[in-house]
């Protein structure tokens, strides 16, 4: 079930093996080894086969889809705040979204950890508590570029929403119109000042 939200949510096409008929689809993605067995008959199939499972498998799978291995770069915009809220960006395409509760830097490397790519980057807002944040994160995951953002201007006035972001991100964004996810993927998108620890 979360294998299928994920992909709902990034509005991935998928169809679901019934057993029934042999697999038709160019990559298959499964848990189980039952239905792996089955997929490794079929020659044409790259089988993304992951037991335990993990956000890094399903992310493989994904990739495998669209005839990559890994992202050239993952971006993580976070608008900082009493609840900071995070953007995911994988060469710039939506990967993921929401809210950051309770400990932040470990709910980020756990992100951070579900997509393969060559170069992480982490944008935080300056404002609130935005460079404490940074700190703390960089700290948690050093091999990650982090960067202090302006945040001049990210946060739209409502009625602006739909003249601040491309076409292509806005109708991905759209289901959930939040000013702090406006606000994440301008950080993300906004080249800031490297920090060091």
């Amino acid at each position: 079930m979360r294998a299928l939200s994920i992909l709902k949510k990034r509005n991935i096409s998928f169809t679901i093996y019934d057993d029934i008929l042999p697999p038709c689809a160019s990559v298959f993605y499964t848990d189980y080894e039952y239905y792996a067995d089955i997929a490794r008959k079929h020659k044409h199939i790259h089988l993304i086969y992951d037991p335990t499972p993990t956000c890094l498998g399903l992310e493989k799978a994904i990739l495998a889809s669209f005839g990559k291995e890994k992202y050239n770069e993952v971006t993580v915009g976070i608008d900082p705040g009493p609840i900071p809220y995070y953007v995911v960006l994988g060469d710039g395409n939506i990967l993921d979204y929401g809210c950051l509760n309770g400990d932040i830097d470990e709910t980020i490397k756990n992100i951070v950890q579900c997509y393969p790519t060559s170069t992480t980057r982490i944008r935080i807002g300056s404002c609130y508590n935005g460079p404490e944040l940074a700190i703390q994160i960089k700290e948690s995951i050093p091999q990650a570029i982090v960067e202090i953002v302006d945040e001049n201007e990210t946060s739209p006035r409502r009625h602006r929403y739909h003249h601040l972001m491309r076409k292509d991100i806005l109708d991905k964004i759209k289901p959930y119109r939040n000013k702090d996810a406006y606000a994440a993927i301008r950080i993300a998108f906004r080249k800031g000042i490297e920090i060091e620890v």
